[in-house]
């Protein structure tokens, strides 16, 4: 999946806008990419550091995210 999602507008991770205001930011494939928050950025650089890079390179969609209105219990 080519990203046109490294200008700061968009988490490089699941696609969501990031907020202004707050910066999250890693190296990832020798580039500076931004995230819309601190989980989307630890599991790049987790992705990254377990030498899996290649997973933004050659998936064909973006992360899912969590929804935020479910509570804990209903996923029981």
């Amino acid at each position: 999946m080519t990203q046109s999602l490294a200008a700061n507008n968009y988490c490089f991770h699941c696609g969501l806008d990031n907020p202004s205001g707050i910066s999250f930011s890693a190296s990832i494939n020798q580039q500076e990419v931004f995230f819309c928050c601190l989980g989307c950025q630890a599991v790049a650089e987790t992705i990254n550091a377990a030498g899996l890079d290649n997973y933004y390179n050659y998936r064909d969609r973006l992360a899912d995210t969590v929804d935020l209105s479910l509570s804990r219990t209903d996923y029981l």
